[in-house]
């Protein structure tokens, strides 16, 4: 499915695959095409999409091996371009919305997947004190994550967002 090496956020085109076309992210750093299955519009003003996370793609990222550091008294939140860097080393499913929040959805076969995967990052969040809003739904968890205590977006943010990839791609 998708490469693990594609740069954030993707651009798509369409490419002949097998006589069909198909929607594929444009080449990574090596020349490959990840196949996309579904996407969801991310910055409908750019005409930005982003891929719906399916099951057996691989997210995980050194990032999750970080330790989860609250932000001292006074810290600001992260700019646009301290960010960036995380955010690439991010699986393609995360995106920063507004510059305040992380945002990503999984995709599960059903609604008993989805609510396993929930429980595992609500484990981690208990351990790391760091709690995501999560949404559940049938086949769907959506999770968005920042630091409350600086209004804003923190590298433990950022560290939290790759620990839940590397649970959904089942490394933890």
């Amino acid at each position: 499915m998708g490469s693990a090496n594609c740069p954030n956020p993707l651009p798509y085109t369409r490419k002949p695959h097998d006589g069909e076309s198909r929607l594929y992210a444009d080449a990574d750093r090596d020349g490959r095409f990840a196949e996309v299955d579904t996407l969801v519009l991310s910055d409908p003003i750019r005409g930005r999409y982003k891929p719906l996370v399916a099951q057996g793609q691989s997210m995980s990222s050194p990032l999750a091996d970080e330790p989860v550091e609250p932000a001292d008294e006074g810290t600001e939140p992260l700019t646009d371009d301290e960010y960036a860097e995380y955010l690439d080393a991010l699986g393609p499913a995360w995106e920063v919305v507004d510059d305040h929040h992380l945002e990503a959805t999984y995709e599960f076969d059903d609604f008993a997947d989805a609510l396993a995967f929930t429980n595992e990052i609500g484990e981690l969040a208990e351990e790391e004190w760091h709690h995501p809003d999560i949404h559940l739904s049938w086949g769907e968890v959506g999770v968005e994550m920042w630091s409350h205590d600086i209004g804003g977006l923190h590298e433990s943010d950022f560290v939290m967002a790759a620990r839940m990839d590397r649970i959904y791609d089942g490394d933890d």
